[in-house]
């Protein structure tokens, strides 16, 4: 016989909670949170559900427990009542394994994620980095040792007030790095490569695009593609040119591309044009970044994506830096709310031609301090924050992103 409703268990079995681990119960038991009586534990299980992974999540929560660093009687007292705290714990142990290593480790940082939890501002995350480096020799640990520990704590937070509700899709362009591309240069083409974007944008819903460098060059193209449908009522809700430019790139990147052309010589075998791409790598930009001072980890992960781009494509893109027309113009017939934004040293399209861009497309313009070409790594908060606030300003609702990087 069916129980009436009154009369069945409140408490979701793991299978509800999307907790796939055999030990899920067991370990939900250990914790205390089996509870079928208690409103405020259901409540608590139903919020671990929502993390984006609840196994990872519920594994570093029982290493949590077990470490009496932790003040876990107080950490889970604090769950029951507080839901920001929660939300935010659950949201950074279900998305980051390595973040929840970190709680592991500092297991006091979880109260870092309480209360009215507020981003650093750019003077504090500066104070508190110098200050690691103008501690005493004899603190504890290396300068290097505390400064991974103030950046994790501080990424921590960002990760926990990341708007879940705003889906980013970031891709590498065809030939790109981890996206296969073919041997033929028409296929690299801003027309063509702008195409892909405008398809994957109708294809994902995505309602705001963002390109970086050349991508901004692309992300143009997939505004003017097709005659502008994408442009047109119901599809995007604005585009964001961040460190790009109008058209042809001048000055000393323009240089550098002069010269890695004149490398590779008129050899269009596919063959050919990757052990140049190699040569070119292993000859002059690696030493290059080793003399800079560019650690080591980075340095391989620069050489992996250099060596794994299609080398015709690494060609075409150097190409129509060099040579491509102003479609400003084109860009701002279209009547899409556009965002320029970039860093105040940046080193390949002048500020000045950038700024002047901006005024002519009537678009929001933002210069980032103290950041180059990549604002987005050289200044991430203040990156974020400035793309948050136009998205908000054009459509005021969560929605996807597509950003298209060079």
């Amino acid at each position: 016989m069916t129980k009436p409703a009154t009369q069945r268990p409140k408490l979701p079995s793991v299978g509800r909670l999307g907790l796939v681990d055999p030990p899920a119960g067991e370990r939900l038991a250990q914790l205390g949170w089996d509870r079928e009586e208690d409103q405020a534990h259901i409540d608590l299980l139903w919020a671990l559900s929502r993390a984006p992974d609840p196994d990872a999540a519920l594994r570093a929560l029982m290493r949590l427990s077990e470490n009496p660093d932790t003040g876990w009687d107080e950490l889970n007292a604090a769950l029951l009542t507080e839901r920001g705290l929660r939300g935010r714990l659950f949201a950074v142990l279900g998305s980051s394994l390595t973040l929840g290593e970190h709680l592991v480790a500092h297991p006091q940082s979880w109260k870092l994620l309480r209360g009215n939890v507020k981003l650093p501002s750019r003077d504090e995350l500066d104070r508190a980095f110098a200050k690691c480096i103008e501690e005493t020799i004899g603190a504890s640990g290396s300068v290097a040792q505390r400064l991974q520990v103030q950046y994790r704590d501080f990424l921590l937070v960002l990760a926990a007030l990341a708007d879940g509700g705003r889906r980013v899709i970031a891709i590498d362009q065809r030939g790109q790095y981890q996206t296969p591309g073919p041997d033929d240069p028409a296929a690299y083409d801003l027309a063509a490569l702008g195409a892909d974007v405008a398809a994957l944008a109708r294809a994902t819903g995505a309602t705001h695009l963002l390109g970086h460098s050349f991508g901004g060059l692309v992300a143009r193209e997939a505004a003017l593609a097709d005659e502008g449908d994408l442009a047109g009522p119901g599809q995007l809700a604005s585009i964001t040119l961040m460190s790009s430019g109008p058209g042809t790139l001048a000055g000393a990147r323009a240089t550098e591309l002069r010269l890695f052309l004149g490398g590779i010589g008129d050899t269009s075998d596919a063959g050919e044009l990757r052990a140049k791409v190699s040569e070119i790598w292993h000859e002059s930009l690696k030493p290059q970044a080793i003399a800079s001072g560019v650690a080591a980890p980075l340095i391989e992960f620069l050489q992996d994506r250099m060596l794994a781009n299609n080398p015709t494509g690494l060609v075409m893109m150097a190409r129509q830096l060099l040579a491509t027309d102003d479609r400003t113009a084109d860009l701002a017939a279209q009547g899409v709310p556009v965002f320029v934004l970039y860093g105040e040293d940046d080193n390949a399209w002048a500020t000045d031609i950038q700024e002047d861009m901006a005024r002519r497309l009537g678009a929001r313009r933002a210069c980032i301090p103290g950041a180059a070409h990549s604002p987005a790594v050289e200044a991430p908060a203040t990156t974020a924050h400035a793309l948050k606030d136009f998205w908000d300003a054009t459509e005021g609702i969560t929605a996807a992103v597509v950003t298209a990087t060079s």
